[in-house]
């Protein structure tokens, strides 16, 4: 087998495992840069946010676009706030936007970025193959974002699925809530 053809295939299956997508580090590890920009420049990939490509052949979903967002934000960013809510399904949370929470300064159109520390590994886990905020930073997270009746029924949910506990959200927003922090009080 051609080394072209293993590049081809080794994007393949880590595009398979992002819903189509590959970063440019991601393909620079595989492919030159000349073969990644004629990749763009013929239309055979599709740029969906800064340095993010979407495969030939493969449907726009939101989790996809969740998916190019964490992409975007590096190592260092997860979806978060109603995103985050919206991968762990909790009840109460209607929004689909797609938000982030990353250090670096990122815009860009149909992204919410929240910028702030690195989210700490404690706080960090993964739905349907997407870096996101745990349960319970989620919940943190949405306290600033919800009005109190939504943020109630997605707490609700999170206990009853046994997501998170009361004693463990308390001691997390006793870390990383306090003054200064929107809906934490």
């Amino acid at each position: 087998m051609k080394r072209a053809e293993r590049s081809h295939r080794s994007l393949e299956g880590i595009a398979a495992r992002q819903y189509g997508l590959v970063s440019r580090r991601q393909a620079l590890e595989t492919l030159s840069v000349a073969a990644v920009s004629r990749r763009v420049g013929t239309g055979e990939w599709t740029i969906v946010l800064p340095s993010v490509y979407r495969l030939p052949g493969v449907p726009v979903t939101w989790r996809q676009r969740a998916m190019a967002a964490t992409l975007w934000a590096g190592e260092t960013g997860v979806a978060s706030h109603t995103a985050a809510a919206a991968l762990w399904g909790l009840d109460g949370v209607d929004r689909r936007a797609v938000e982030i929470t990353t250090p670096r300064r990122l815009r860009a159109a149909g992204v919410v970025v929240h910028n702030g520390d690195p989210v700490p590994e404690a706080d960090r886990s993964a739905r349907h193959g997407i870096p996101c905020t745990s349960a319970t930073r989620t919940l943190v997270d949405l306290s600033a974002v919800l009005d109190e009746e939504s943020f109630e029924t997605a707490m609700e949910d999170a206990f009853r699925r046994r997501l998170t506990t009361p004693a463990r959200l308390q001691w997390r927003l006793e870390q990383v809530g306090g003054r200064g922090r929107a809906g934490t009080r």
